[in-house]
């Protein structure tokens, strides 16, 4: 996958952060709220902050999967096929 870093950033309306999982066969890719949205949302620990943060789970996953997916797909086929 991260030798498609920059097709994935490019695709996508916000920064993401790819780690390393050094000593693992895998690594991770992630997007996180800022500080700013985080405030805004509220905390997970009460109800009232739910529906926000849902609202914003939802919207921000829709594009982060749809460019992850594909490229991910190609990924696959590349592996299984070596």
């Amino acid at each position: 996958m991260f030798k498609h870093k920059d097709r994935i950033e490019s695709q996508l309306p916000f920064e993401i952060i790819w780690e390393r999982l050094d000593n693992r066969k895998a690594a991770r890719i992630k997007y996180e709220s800022n500080l700013k949205i985080k405030k805004k949302l509220g905390s997970w620990n009460t109800k009232d902050g739910w529906d926000e943060r849902i609202k914003w789970y939802t919207e921000s996953m829709k594009p982060f999967y749809s460019v992850i997916y594909p490229i991910w797909d190609e990924v696959y086929d590349e592996v299984k096929s070596t």
